[in-house]
């Protein structure tokens, strides 16, 4: 099947100060299209803290829960959990396929999200700042 780009859609999430550990915090997920995402950044954190991205599965999550990568069946790894390093500015965001000190392989190019799916964050510590992560793409078409 070929498709088109349609809409762009961009989410973002706070993950606030004093979070625990390893907790996912959703920052976009696809409606009844995939979504081919085409940016992932983020600023905020503490020095010493690190974030990784995850693919979540629709209804995999309880919103009024804190759930643990582990806890997801079918949950994948988009990035290392410590491939982003905390302490960055706001007005200078880091993305998710920078050079981040050899801890692990970035995004190369964008990638597609099924319908329904989710991208979500989490963080490997607990940070002393809140987190700001955005990442948006196009909706495909048929």
């Amino acid at each position: 099947m070929n498709y088109k780009y349609g809409n762009f859609v961009v989410g973002e999430c706070t993950i606030g100060s004093g979070l625990p550990a390893s907790v996912l915090n959703e920052v976009l997920t696809a409606g009844d299209k995939p979504v081919s995402i085409q940016f992932a950044q983020y600023y905020g954190g503490t020095g010493g803290v690190f974030l990784g991205l995850f693919l979540v599965p629709p209804n995999a999550i309880d919103p009024n829960s804190e759930t643990l990568p582990s806890g997801v069946v079918g949950s994948i790894a988009i990035v290392s959990s410590e491939y982003g390093a905390g302490g960055r500015p706001a007005d200078e965001p880091f993305v998710f396929a920078s050079d981040n000190g050899g801890r692990g392989n970035g995004i190369n190019g964008a990638f597609v999200i099924p319908p329904y799916w989710g991208v979500w964050a989490a963080q490997d510590g607990s940070a002393g700042t809140d987190w700001v992560v955005t990442c948006g793409g196009f909706e495909l078409v048929d």
